[in-house]
């Protein structure tokens, strides 16, 4: 074991931690997730497998839950049948059941895409199905992740308290925007390793690529794409909240700033999941309206809409035609990104893990044996079918979470919780190579499934208490012996 420079992050968040408590100190677990490269303990003798920051306050959190009154029966009731975290149990165990025996029953019946170490670099190559440590390792991880959603999903259910929680989103951006412009600014005055400090894991680094002559905006993580991955998540929280709160100052602050984390991250998943997020959002937006008596707001916003638009699309299409570099731009990252050597080494990715799915029939070859692109592709590789199905299970019941009065706050910080879900996902769908949707993925599912159980037992009402006739007769100073 190894402490690193990042160390300090570590102590730091989980002293303030200890000292707010698990719901005012929410904030402090939330900012450690922008620190994605940031290793808080490492262990070199297991081949330099790191504890990240964000792990090591999530241990803290699950330890004061634990000096939470009734703790454990409110862990059983998140972990209730046919409740989001029921599905999700099931699944883990699933996961941890095929890491251990599915790679030695279909040892050499299949090929997998694994990472080979040459030369100082991490390359995918593929190799006869065997047990390795990535099995482990990789159920490590999910049980880890996952276990965001236990530890939120049961104090938000004891106390629905959700403006903690949108000081916190708000807290985590900026510091995910200040990682972010302080990693191209340092570029830019000529001090490229100015955030290696924080850069501490043991991932493969991926800090120095540069677009047509731009830095790639990473911030605080390994890589681009990760950077975009949570990149959008705030994005889709943070404009379901403007949209319920228009009027709030942070919220356009928020959004804004968002947008402009979106627009830089020059990922090409982001991209495209942000342009399927928002004609989904406007799809769920215009299907709850009352076309025949909107309120004169939401007519200004749809005229305004239906003006801007088509003034969008054109003025998109000119400056694409008309402005060299911006057409080169998009076509680098969009357009032609599927016929590059990555894209196509992407979508070889893809294709194996569905042939690993049917020689394994259908059961997966076990989680951290099968590398795919795209969450589907990689989820059915791993654990197969039937875990494929309970993890669905699991994300259904995280989107049909409601808060029980449906103007109040709890009820809009939910929803804005499970579109950041919905957007994360529909990335994940597009470039994840592992069942593991991310520790950022669980925090907002479990603040939203315990958000909203929270309110629905605080709005039940209290069962009447029997009047016991004993009771009844000593109230009145009669003896029921005489």
């Amino acid at each position: 074991m190894q402490f690193v420079s990042t160390s300090f992050i570590a102590v730091f968040l989980c002293s303030v931690l200890l000292l707010q408590g698990p719901y005012r100190g929410l904030w402090a677990f939330v900012i450690s997730l922008p620190f994605g490269a940031a290793a808080a303990i490492s262990f070199p003798a297991v081949g330099g497998t790191s504890l990240l920051v964000s792990d090591i306050v999530l241990l803290v959190m699950m330890v004061q839950l634990f000096f939470q009154r009734r703790w454990f029966s409110q862990t059983l009731g998140t972990l209730r049948p046919y409740r989001p975290g029921f599905w999700l149990l099931l699944c883990l165990i699933g996961a941890v059941v095929s890491a251990i025996f599915l790679p030695r029953l279909f040892v050499g019946q299949t090929e997998v895409f694994q990472v080979v170490r040459y030369e100082d670099r991490a390359l995918p190559m593929l190799q006869p199905l065997q047990l390795s440590n990535s099995n482990i390792a990789q159920a490590f991880r999910l049980l880890l992740s996952a276990s965001a959603f236990l530890v939120l999903a049961t104090l938000y259910r004891l106390r629905p308290e959700p403006q903690h929680v949108v000081g916190a989103m708000a807290a985590a951006l900026a510091v995910h925007a200040a990682l972010g412009f302080a990693d191209v600014a340092s570029y830019a005055l000529g001090m490229p390793d100015l955030l290696s400090v924080i850069r501490t894991s043991g991932y493969q680094m991926l800090d120095h690529q540069m677009l047509l002559g731009a830095k790639r905006m990473v911030g605080g993580f390994p890589e681009p794409s990760s950077f975009g991955y949570y990149t959008i998540g705030l994005f889709g929280f943070w404009l379901r909240y403007w949209v319920g709160d228009r009027s709030n100052v942070l919220a356009i602050i928020c959004l804004l700033v968002g947008t402009v984390l979106v627009l830089r991250s020059t990922s090409s998943g982001t991209y495209a999941a942000v342009g399927a997020f928002m004609l989904i959002f406007l799809g769920l937006q215009l299907r709850h309206m009352h076309l025949d008596h909107l309120p004169p707001a939401q007519v200004r916003m749809l005229g305004a809409f239906a003006v801007l638009l088509p003034l969008f699309v054109g003025t998109a299409v000119l400056i694409l035609n008309l402005v060299p570099a911006v057409g080169e731009y998009f076509d680098h990252v969009l357009f032609s990104k599927l016929s590059s050597s990555s894209g196509v080494e992407r979508m070889s990715w893809n294709r194996q893990a569905f042939v690993n799915f049917w020689d394994t029939w259908t059961l997966g070859a076990g989680i951290g044996s099968v590398r795919g692109n795209g969450w589907l592709g990689a989820t059915l590789g791993n654990i197969g079918l039937v875990g494929t199905l309970l993890f669905g299970a699991f994300l259904v019941g995280v989107i049909r979470a409601r808060a029980v009065d449906h103007a109040s706050q709890q009820a809009l910080v939910v929803s804005a919780l499970q579109y950041g879900c919905g957007a994360v996902f529909l990335q994940a769908m597009l470039t994840k190579t592992t069942p593991n949707l991310g520790t950022e993925f669980f925090a907002m599912a479990g603040l939203a499934v315990g958000i909203a159980r929270g309110s629905e037992l605080l709005g039940r009402p209290m069962r009447p208490v029997p009047f016991r006739p004993k009771l009844r007769a000593e109230m009145h100073g009669v003896s029921l012996k005489s």
